[in-house]
């Protein structure tokens, strides 16, 4: 018992330490590109079954920019749709139907990418049909790729917050996650994630969208890719991409149950891949192992709580005076708070912080529900907007 508490408590605690180091680098924005002279073409992909609900305001977003107008050229996918979605696409959209291949984004995308003219020096941004396209994104962006980058990650804000409990879970999370984990590494310029959505890659490379796109989770795939090949995610938050959230706990659960489905799947041969691929090592590599053989932070935050209520009570059975764990888990929630802060959550939500709870308790039925997990989930959108 002494050893296994001890173990638990030893691993959550790398979790927290790393996170609270990580805190001291985020208190400031990095400093956004310099406006380029040249306008590259920005290529949007849009990947859609049936969002008759959201299809329009996204497909508009992506399609009005602040950036010469025949410099933007946004493609959707409607992925076997039975609804309005291709209707009520905004009609400067290209629209391709599809109606065979393997139920997902990701096989859709990599259809699409095959059926779509990208030259070399465009770039090419990948958006979800639920999503609002910051009107300054195409702009923001192609300033980073001149100033160098070659992967690009814009700043993902929840659009409804406030539909329900759980959409505020996941909008604190995403709000700590802005400041607390994608900050820090913009400002000490290194590797960022790719979040799945709001991303964008050179033309020339378009075609790591179609590797690995067959997945549960392609936009882990895709980190991965990139580390081994010494690609930096470049994160800039001038670049907003709104995104809605689960409004419900079933369908929070399903969702994420896909992404651990995906990663239990493919998890030896990531970890392989990251180990054995060739390339040089990296800090964004070594991440990558970090991600996939640690449990979430949320989940260790979580673990860890337990773990010091039981050094409290029995105190022989951590290796370590209970006291440490506890006051570096009251460092992580002052830190988080004052993220939240930071980032304009409003008080009235920084209250509700204890909802971030709610990650780590679905925990049990995730892991249920992903060993069932067959196929891709799509998660429905009620095209909820924070009208902060």
């Amino acid at each position: 018992m002494i050893f296994l508490v001890s173990a638990v408590a030893a691993v959550c605690l790398i979790r927290v330490w790393l996170f609270l180091a990580g805190s001291v680098f985020a208190w400031r924005d990095p400093r956004p590109a310099q406006p380029a002279d040249a306008h590259r073409r920005v290529v949007f992909l849009i990947a859609a079954h049936d969002e008759e609900r959201v299809i329009g305001r996204s497909t508009s977003s992506a399609a009005d920019q602040d950036y010469p107008g025949d410099r933007v050229v946004v493609h959707l996918v409607a992925d076997r749709c039975s609804d309005a979605t291709v209707a009520n696409a905004h009609p400067d959209v290209v629209v391709h139907e599809r109606q065979e291949g393997a139920a997902s984004k990701g096989a859709a995308l990599a259809w699409l990418v095959d059926r779509v003219e990208i030259e070399e020096d465009d770039i090419v941004a990948v958006v979800d049909a639920d999503n609002l396209v910051d009107r300054g994104f195409a702009r923001a962006v192609n300033d980073t790729f001149a100033a160098g980058a070659t992967v690009v990650q814009a700043r993902i804000e929840p659009s409804n917050p406030d539909e329900s409990k759980v959409a505020l879970a996941a909008a604190l999370w995403q709000w700590m996650s802005n400041r607390l984990i994608d900050a820090p590494r913009a400002n000490l310029r290194i590797d960022n994630m790719v979040h799945g959505t709001g991303f964008a890659v050179a033309g020339s490379d378009v075609g790591m969208l179609t590797s690995g796109a067959d997945g549960l989770t392609e936009d882990q795939d895709l980190a991965d890719r990139l580390a081994v090949m010494g690609r930096r995610v470049h994160w800039i938050p001038s670049a907003c991409v709104a995104d809605e959230k689960p409004g419900s706990a079933e369908v929070l659960v399903r969702q994420r149950a896909r992404w651990v489905a995906g990663r239990r799947i493919g998890r030896m041969h990531r970890i392989a891949f990251l180990v054995r691929g060739q390339g040089r090592w990296s800090v964004a590599r070594l991440d990558r192992l970090v991600h996939l053989v640690l449990p979430g932070r949320i989940i260790a935050f979580s673990i860890l709580v337990i773990v010091t209520g039981l050094g409290f009570l029995r105190p022989e059975w951590l290796f370590i005076s209970p006291w440490v764990p506890a006051i570096s888990l009251l460092a992580a929630a002052v830190v988080i708070v004052v993220a939240l802060a930071r980032e304009g959550a409003g008080a009235r939500r920084i209250v509700q912080v204890p909802l971030l709870l709610l990650f780590a308790a679905y925990w049990i039925p995730e892991r249920l529900t992903a060993r069932r997990q067959k196929g891709w989930y799509h998660t429905p959108h009620g095209g909820g907007v924070d009208d902060r």
